[in-house]
C-alpha cells in the first residue's frame, strides 16, 4: 500500500494539494522536484520566486545547511555570502570548518584544499602533516601547480611551508623547504637548508636596554683579536645552483661567530671585528706614543 501511494505522489501525471506521509518510503526511480523530467535520482529545480533549494532547519527554525538560489552553500548560516558560507561559534569552541584527511602519500587524499583555475586545472594544493607525539614534523605545506605536461595535475612544487622547527617551542617560515628548518625565518632553496637569498630594503635589530634581561659585557677584547687575525675567508657556491659566493665556512670559523644550525652569524662576525678594533687601536696608540719617546729621545 505504502509503494502504491509514494508511486501516485510522484507520477508526473498526478497532481496533489499538501500530502503527508507518515513511516518510511523507498523511491526506486528518479525523483523530480519542480520538474517532470529529473535527470538524477533526485532533482531539484527551482522556480523564479523560490529562495532556497534546499534548506534544513532546527527544531526551532534556525537554518543548519542551505543552499539558496544563487549557488550558495551555507552551513549554520542562514544568508550564505560566498560560495561556502561555514559559521563557527567561537564562544562554546565549536569549529567553522574541520577537514580530517590522510597525508601518508603526495596521492590526491592527501590535500585538504585544492585551489584550481579555469574548470579544474592548473591546480594547486595545500595540505597538512602530522607526527605523531611530536612537533618536529609538523607543517603545513603549500603546493603550487608544476606541471607543465598535465595542465590538470595537483601541484608538486613546495613553495613554502609553516612548520615546527627543531624543538618543540620553535615554528618556522620555510621558503622552498628542504630539511628542517632551524630558525624561525627560513629560506632555502629545495636542495640545501637555508641556502636561498634573501632580498630586503631595511632590516632591524631591538637594540634597546629595556627588552634585555642578564646583560654581561665582554672583556675579552684579545680573544676577538686573535679569531680575526684566523679567518679563512673562502669562495664558495651552494648546492643546487646559485651565484658564486665569499664569506667563512662553519668548520673553519672561530666559536665566537658560530650560530645555531651550523650557521655563521653576521652580527657575531662584526661584533668580533669591533673588539679586535679596540685592541689594534689600544696596540696602535702604544706604538705612537714609543714613536714619539724615540723620536723625542733622538732629538737629544
Amino acid at each position: 500500500m505504502r509503494a502504491a501511494l509514494l508511486a501516485l505522489l510522484f507520477s508526473p501525471a498526478v497532481a496533489l494539494a499538501d500530502s503527508t506521509i507518515t513511516g518510511d518510503g523507498q523511491v526506486t526511480g528518479q525523483v523530480g522536484i519542480g520538474t517532470q523530467a529529473p535527470q538524477a535520482r533526485l532533482e531539484v529545480r527551482l522556480s523564479s520566486t523560490d529562495a532556497y533549494g534546499l534548506k534544513i532547519s532546527s527544531p526551532n527554525g534556525q537554518a543548519m545547511l542551505l543552499l539558496d538560489g544563487q549557488d550558495r552553500l551555507g552551513v549554520g548560516v542562514a544568508a550564505p555570502a560566498a560560495g561556502v558560507d561555514v559559521r563557527g561559534i567561537a564562544d562554546s569552541g565549536d569549529l567553522g570548518l574541520l577537514l580530517r584527511v590522510g597525508n601518508s602519500s603526495s596521492s590526491t587524499s592527501s590535500s585538504q584544499l585544492v585551489f584550481g583555475y579555469s574548470g579544474g586545472t592548473y591546480r594547486h594544493r595545500f595540505e597538512t602533516r602530522a607526527a605523531a607525539a611530536q612537533n618536529i614534523g609538523n607543517g603545513m605545506d603549500f603546493f603550487l601547480w608544476h606541471a607543465t605536461a598535465d595542465p590538470a595535475a595537483l601541484g608538486n612544487f613546495l613553495a613554502l611551508s609553516l612548520e615546527a622547527g627543531v624543538s618543540g617551542s620553535t615554528a618556522s617560515f620555510h621558503v622552498l623547504p628542504f630539511g628542517i628548518a632551524d630558525a624561525e625565518v627560513e629560506v632555502s632553496n629545495s636542495v640545501t637548508t637555508g641556502g636561498g637569498s634573501i632580498e630586503y630594503g631595511t632590516a632591524g635589530t631591538h637594540s634597546a636596554r629595556r627588552l634585555k634581561s642578564r646583560i654581561e659585557y665582554l672583556e675579552n677584547a684579545q680573544g676577538a683579536y686573535d679569531d680575526v687575525k684566523g679567518l679563512k675567508h673562502a669562495r664558495f657556491r651552494y648546492r643546487g645552483g646559485g651565484p658564486a659566493l665569499r664569506g667563512l665556512i662553519y668548520g673553519d670559523a672561530p666559536e665566537g661567530v658560530r650560530g645555531p644550525g651550523k650557521t655563521v652569524v653576521l652580527d657575531y662576525r662584526v661584533l668580533e671585528l669591533e673588539m679586535a678594533l679596540q685592541v689594534a687601536g689600544r696596540e696602535i696608540q702604544r706604538l705612537e706614543s714609543r714613536v714619539a719617546f724615540l723620536e723625542k729621545s733622538h732629538a737629544h
